[in-house]
């Protein structure tokens, strides 16, 4: 091996040129041995994907959606019925006199026995049809012809009329002060 030239500015001192020991390297350690590879033969069991947990999901979704839409109908319901009782406010009864609707037509038509018979049967047979009704097919079948008897001949109307005209009148007169139009 060459030697660097010598220092003239340094002292010398002489040392013992000694050979470099010779160094160990660390024990490398073993290797593990490689997994084995799938046999390619073996019957493939999917991906690791479990299918079983799409379907609780998906289950666990539809319950939720059925339950939001149970929510909504719901409320769309009562905000329905509430709408109702604003425009009723406004002039009670004029979802029965003026604006006929459908649900008041039976009660604001003028309606002869033959046909209150016969539109008590059509009911009848809508009921037998609703496998989810809550009423008798009886209780369904009396109470369209209870609600249908005020139309005959034409008399509903116009007793709802006059009642209507005396809850405006009590009504009136209360705003005044007097009693009984006194």
């Amino acid at each position: 091996m060459r030697q660097p030239p010598r220092n003239p500015f340094k002292e010398e001192i002489e040392e013992e040129i000694t050979q470099p020991e010779e160094m160990t390297l660390p024990e490398l350690p073993k290797l593990m041995a490689m997994p084995k590879a799938p046999d390619p033969k073996a019957e493939d069991k999917g991906n690791g994907h479990n299918p079983d947990a799409d379907e609780q999901i998906l289950a666990q979704a539809k319950e939720e959606k059925e339950e939001d839409d149970k929510r909504q109908a719901e409320e769309d319901k009562e905000l329905e019925r509430m709408r109702e009782e604003a425009e009723e406010a406004k002039i009670p009864g004029s979802g029965y006199l003026f604006n006929v609707k459908k649900k008041h037509l039976p009660e604001a038509t003028r309606l002869n026995e033959r046909e209150i018979f016969t539109f008590g049967v059509g009911a009848v047979q809508d009921a037998v049809l609703d496998l989810n009704r809550k009423d008798s097919v009886f209780d369904i079948f009396a109470s369209t012809i209870f609600r249908l008897k005020i139309s005959a001949g034409g008399k509903g109307r116009e007793e709802n009329i006059a009642v209507r005209q005396v809850d405006a009148e009590e009504k009136a007169n209360s705003a005044r002060g007097s009693m009984n139009g006194i």
